[in-house]
């Protein structure tokens, strides 16, 4: 029993086991040295040791684990080439060449590894032998007046250096006065204070550094040094300035300083130099992506701050690259300064082919000549283009573009050119294009459509020039169809059909986006063009709700007015009472109403030309007059009168007089509807034999097909195709031969 007793004690006496714990391991990547951070809770009992091409960072008495996975996701292989466990026990580091480790402990635990060159290093050998922070008992020492410690303590002359002894040289000035008791205490605590203030010193010059505070020095004693005449210097010791961290200038504040002294035009508007749109040197060398994820990650200084440097050349990279919406969002989300908030945001929306904000202020520098007034014409509205515009200056910017970019904003570029009427500059846009590509590209390709379409060109012509495009599923290809069918429809010619189903087909995956509906609008105008006035209709139904009147209106306008320029009398009216109801539903511009009218009174239905003019009730005298017109054709003189009360000329003073002798009963017969060959008629039988004619007529083309029954095969159903058609051609010679 007094063995178990004496094992019990003896095992209480010998401290527990402790659980070996994962030590999380943190990095950070500065512009002279690369950072690991090992995130102990206390500080430890540590070592570093050089091991061949490795160094071996341990824990003395504990077998440590590391959490080792998210080292390499904010640095690069650059200074530190791998971090992993070593055999022996411990983490090995493994540096690039000529590079070496500093440490220094943070009080509460963490060990701080800083990988450098070794000609940056101040001290080119690891700090193996740095003892960890010892707490040591509160010294009682008399309260020194406030300007004991500068008197006594001196000045740091070597921030870096972290051991234990100080070379700093202590002024003996003051020290008769100074009582025993404290400056023996002072000279025990020198060392910690001098290494406390060399750290806290490194602290404030980097922070001073990335702008994040700001102090001024204290201002240098002005004393006198008395010396014997034969001993002063020749030349007076120079003052030395403040330290160069603290009253370092930052980007930002230089940047801010120098546009206060840009270059002012006319009104006095600054024109923003060349380097604020200098796309061709913002260009990364290698690969992009590599480039673009290098600058993300330094986004971020050490003290988790934007840097602007970084954040400026990141979006840069975005513009060189055609990213224009990502180069908005980085310099939006960091707030930078005004200026490169406006020129970021002017050139990526015009690469993203976005509007530009109207308070912009490279708006207004159409005129400058630098890369500004390239970029001011393109962010510009195609319908107010700025009066003055350096086309010089554009064409120089729009050489320099880097490729990509070039290609974003040819097209835009040279429809602007035309339209501020500078054609020789469009065809330099597309020479300047083309010098840049091995192949002609899809962009500079609709370049060459156009221009041949302004000259001698045809819709056929084009559609060989554009056919590589066409079979590109891309942006351009869209671009491709709405030039050959804008330019068949200013030569009225035809469209291939397969150009038409691709765009139908398009469409239908597109809409509701407004390029879907621009290419629903394709199809519609090109059926159209090739006498398909069914697939045009059909295609209109398609549109989705709700609809912009303005494009319904442009779209069906159009086919309105190709069906009166293309179709006769009876096709017309078929086209008219087929699709009457989408026709009135729909809203009409003026021309093409008032001709659709024109038409219908021409051939004696003043009922429907009166529907088609109260679509949309336009003021005006045309509009009165036809609604006249079509009251006489309906013989109906007081309407016709009320139309024309108010207004004058001679063609309204013909209508008065038709008018008049219809109220009057002494209108000529042919004024009425008749023909020498009816003209003894009695005017209610001719009005009877009119309206029975005008019913077939409706019966024929109107009402709803018969209910299908059984039919004897396909003769059968040819046979009551043709008795239909044979019914509705009679009708239609009949209500014709009324009308003549």
């Amino acid at each position: 029993m007094k063995w178990f007793s004496f094992i019990f004690f003896l095992l209480l006496a010998f401290p527990s086991v402790s659980i070996a714990k994962e030590t999380k391991v943190i990095s950070g990547e500065h512009e002279d040295f690369s950072r690991l951070v090992f995130m102990f809770d206390s500080v430890p009992d540590w070592s570093i040791d050089e091991d061949g091409s490795q160094y071996i960072f341990k824990v003395k008495g504990d077998e440590a684990t590391y959490d080792i996975d998210d080292v390499f996701y904010y640095i690069p292989r650059k200074r530190i080439l791998s971090v992993e466990p070593a055999m022996g026990g411990g983490l090995g580091i493994t540096l690039a060449e000529n590079m070496t480790i500093n440490t220094f402990v943070l009080q509460d635990g963490p060990v701080v590894l800083d990988v450098k060159k070794r000609d940056e290093a101040k001290d080119p050998s690891p700090s193996s032998t740095l003892t960890p922070l010892v707490e040591l008992p509160p010294i009682e020492v008399p309260i020194p007046g406030p300007d004991a410690y500068w008197r006594l303590s001196g000045s740091v002359s070597d921030t870096s250096n972290t051991s234990n002894t100080s070379n700093v040289p202590m002024p003996d000035a003051g020290r008769d006065n100074v009582p025993l008791a404290m400056e023996s205490a002072l000279d025990r605590e020198r060392p910690r204070v001098q290494e406390a203030e060399a750290k806290l010193l490194e602290q404030l010059s980097r922070a001073a550094s990335q702008g994040l505070i700001s102090f001024k020095s204290p201002p240098a004693t002005k004393q006198k040094l008395e010396v014997p005449p034969e001993q002063a210097p020749e030349d007076p010791e120079p003052v030395l300035p403040a330290h160069m961290a603290i009253r370092s200038q930052t980007a930002m504040d230089r940047d801010m300083a120098n546009s206060l002294f840009a270059p002012l035009r006319g009104g006095d508007e600054a024109c923003y130099a060349d380097k604020w749109f200098a796309l061709q040197d913002w260009v990364p060398e290698g690969d992009g992506f590599m480039a673009v994820g290098q600058r993300r990650r330094a986004l971020l200084t050490e003290f988790d701050t934007p840097a602007p440097k970084a954040v400026r050349s990141l979006a840069q990279a975005y513009l060189a690259l055609g990213f224009g919406a990502e180069a908005r969002a980085v310099v939006n989300d960091f707030e930078m300064d005004a200026r490169t908030r406006q020129t970021v945001n002017a050139i990526g929306a015009v690469i993203d082919n976005e509007d530009v904000a109207l308070d912009n202020p490279v708006l207004q520098m159409a005129g400058c000549d630098t890369s500004a007034a390239l970029w001011a014409l393109l962010a510009s509205p195609l319908t107010s283009l700025p009066a003055d515009v350096n086309l010089q200056a554009v064409q120089r910017a729009y050489s320099d573009l880097p490729v990509v970019v070039r290609r974003e904003v040819a097209l835009p570029l040279a429809e602007k050119l035309k339209e501020f009427g500078a054609p020789e500059a469009a065809v330099a846009v597309h020479s300047a294009l083309s010098r840049g590509e091995e192949a002609p590209s899809d962009t500079a390709l609709l370049l060459e459509a156009k221009a041949s379409s302004a000259d001698t060109g045809d819709a056929i012509n084009l559609t060989e020039v554009l056919a590589p495009v066409l079979q590109r599923d891309t942006q351009q290809s869209v671009e491709a169809m709405e030039l050959i069918v804008a330019d068949a429809l200013r030569r009225k010619s035809q469209v291939d059909p397969l150009i038409l189903d691709n765009a139908h087909a398009l469409s239908v995956e597109m809409i509701p986006s407004e390029k879907g509906l621009s290419l629903l609008g394709l199809y519609i105008t090109g059926s159209a063009l090739n006498g398909d006035f069914e697939a045009a209709m059909a295609g209109l139904a398609e549109w989705p709700t709700p609809r912009d009147p303005t494009q319904v209106e442009e779209t069906l306008g159009t086919v309105l007015e190709l069906a009166l320029e293309d179709l006769e009398d009876d096709a017309l009216l078929l086209f008219y009472f087929q699709y009457r109801t989408n026709l009135l539903a729909n809203p009409l511009s003026k021309a093409p109403r008032q001709n659709l009218a024109k038409r219908l009174i021409e051939l004696g239905f003043g009922a429907d030309a009166i529907a088609v003019l109260d679509t949309q009730r336009a003021p005006g005298r045309d509009n009165l007059i036809l609604r006249a017109r079509a009251a006489l054709t309906e013989r109906d003189g007081p309407t016709a009168l009320a139309y024309v009360s108010d207004i004058e000329g001679e063609d309204v003073s013909d209508i008065r007089k038709q008018a008049y002798r219809m109220i009057g009963g002494i209108a000529r017969p042919t004024e009425n509807g008749l023909t020498p060959e009816n003209s003894n008629l009695d005017t209610a039988v001719l009005d009877a034999e009119v309206a029975e004619r005008f019913s077939r007529f409706q019966e024929a083309f109107t009402q709803a097909p018969p209910p299908a029954g059984p039919v004897d095969g396909a003769v059968g159903s040819a046979r009551a195709l043709l008795q239909q058609s044979a019914a509705k051609r009679t009708a239609l010679s009949d209500l014709l031969e009324t009308l003549r």
